[in-house]
C-alpha cells in the first residue's frame, strides 16, 4: 500500500505542472496572428494560412 502512494506522488506532480503551464486564453488564440513568433495553433492562425511574417527563418 505504501508503494502505491509513493508512485502516485510524482505522477500527480507532473500532471499538475503540465496543466498549469498549458493554459492559453481564448483571446490570445484569436489574436494569434499578432504574435508572429509564437504559433499557438497548428496552422499559425484560425485562417490556416501557414504564413509567417518573419523576415528570416533559421533552422533550429
Amino acid at each position: 500500500m505504501k508503494v502505491r502512494h509513493l508512485a502516485f506522488v510524482p505522477c500527480a506532480a507532473i500532471y499538475a505542472a503540465a496543466s498549469v503551464s498549458a493554459q492559453v486564453t481564448y483571446q490570445r488564440l484569436i489574436s494569434a496572428e499578432n504574435e508572429s513568433g509564437n504559433w499557438m495553433i497548428y496552422s499559425g492562425t484560425y485562417c490556416s494560412w501557414r504564413y509567417s511574417k518573419l523576415g528570416q527563418i533559421f533552422a533550429a
